[in-house]
């Protein structure tokens, strides 16, 4: 794959092999996990919210021990239109491969015969989004300069990542900015109408997370 066919395209699947291999678990499972927020409106079930807030703190490491981590995949079991399972997946890849599938199926199966391949293809558009968000462009990697990490820049990035509140990612942009950030690719992305997730490039560039 090219930097432009990356740039272009629409389909999640040669995007995840493209990326296999270079990018951590982490990574892959907020995808996953991303993915699964996008389709709330088809889990009702409370349980179903449970099970994907748990498998985002399995992708940040923060599940002790598998008890809970299994609870939730019994969860999932129990439910007969969930759509998290994915998430829960022990192979990173599987979850962010396998599960974006599901859901772009999942998403068809929701309209009227004539419309399915059309909403398919959209929701396989809005997956591929979803990973430049997360993955930004493998072709150009971002090294975060030690003076663009004030204190105030931390900390709003901290408290953006901790509530999802990423319609604050354009004030961080500003606060990065002031601190000697010249990046567009950067500033672009946080100052973007996204859609964006946890596990945004931009934002983990902040953070130190990979």
């Amino acid at each position: 794959m090219t930097e432009a066919e990356w740039l272009a395209c629409t389909d999640p699947k040669p995007m995840l092999e493209f990326l296999r291999g270079q990018v951590s678990d982490r990574k892959l499972r907020l995808f996953a996990c991303g993915c699964c927020r996008r389709l709330l409106h088809l889990m009702p079930d409370k349980r179903s919210r449970t099970a994907l807030e748990v498998a985002e703190r399995v992708a940040d490491g923060l599940v002790s021990g598998p008890a809970e981590r299994e609870a939730a995949w019994q969860v999932r079991l129990g439910l007969p239109h969930d759509h998290t399972g994915w998430a829960l997946q022990p192979d990173a890849l599987v979850a962010a491969r396998s599960g974006a599938k599901h859901l772009a199926d999942a998403v068809r199966m929701q309209q009227k015969p004539l419309r399915r391949h059309e909403a398919w293809l959209k929701e396989l558009g809005s997956q591929a989004l979803l990973i430049r968000c997360v993955f930004g462009n493998p072709f150009r990697p971002v090294t975060a300069e030690p003076g663009w990490l004030t204190s105030d820049v931390v900390a709003l990035a901290t408290g953006i990542y901790a509530e999802r509140a990423f319609d604050r990612l354009p004030i961080l942009a500003d606060a990065l900015q002031d601190a000697g950030c010249s990046r567009d690719d950067v500033l672009n992305h946080l100052r973007g109408d996204g859609p964006h997730v946890l596990g945004c490039w931009a934002l983990d560039l902040v953070l130190g997370k990979s």
